[in-house]
């Protein structure tokens, strides 16, 4: 029973794959067709603010993405995320089983990783979406600003909203509703659903 959860809780993040004028018209482009690389958004030290949350991810993918290959259904993901000025800690559990934990400082990355973790799943992809949703807006914009061909991208920041965009390609877009936040990466065909909670 216990070997079958865990190959389960395994399979599951490892099929996550966390692997990016007024009239113009935003495109969506298609799901693992991706025209571009994204920029490289990724923690810097100090770390502009603090936190100890806990989360729920839920990750969905669109109908083209599952005919490539992506899972169709993914049970929610719990996270533990530690934010210090000098370092951030993440532990990632699929039915309460930990599969996959990294702590960043300036030293470097390290990973824990069960043994069957996918390879696919990479810790850049991952540290880049949440960046681009969590970071402050300044903290950003420097790293964008800072991207070979920086003025390819486009970058749009409201109090609730997030977009990135190539030209009249959307690529990231990211939505805050109270303590949930939905972040769809359209070239890569998924979005993550991140619910948070301030840790006791």
């Amino acid at each position: 029973m216990t070997s079958r959860r865990h190959l389960l809780a395994v399979s599951l993040i490892a099929a996550s794959a966390f692997s990016a004028g007024c009239t113009s018209v935003l495109q969506k482009p298609a799901p693992f067709l991706s025209v571009t690389d994204f920029p490289r958004f990724y923690p810097r030290f100090p770390i502009p603010f603090t936190a100890d949350w806990e989360q729920m991810i839920t990750v969905h993918f669109v109908e083209e993405a599952k005919a490539g290959g992506a899972p169709a259904n993914i049970p929610e993901l719990r996270t533990r995320l530690l934010v210090k000025s000098d370092s951030l800690e993440v532990a990632l559990l699929a039915m309460n089983f930990p599969v996959w934990r990294l702590y960043l400082s300036p030293a470097g990355l390290r990973e824990s990783r069960h043994g069957l973790l996918d390879k696919r799943v990479a810790a850049e992809p991952f540290l880049r979406d949440l960046t681009f949703a969590l970071w402050p807006e300044k903290d950003i914009r420097e790293m964008l600003a800072e991207s070979p061909d920086a003025d390819r991208w486009s970058l749009r920041i409201s109090k609730n909203t997030r977009r990135l965009t190539t030209g009249n390609l959307l690529l990231l877009d990211m939505k805050k509703e109270g303590n949930v936040i939905r972040l769809t990466n359209h070239p890569e065909g998924y979005t993550l659903t991140i619910t948070t909670a301030s840790a006791d």
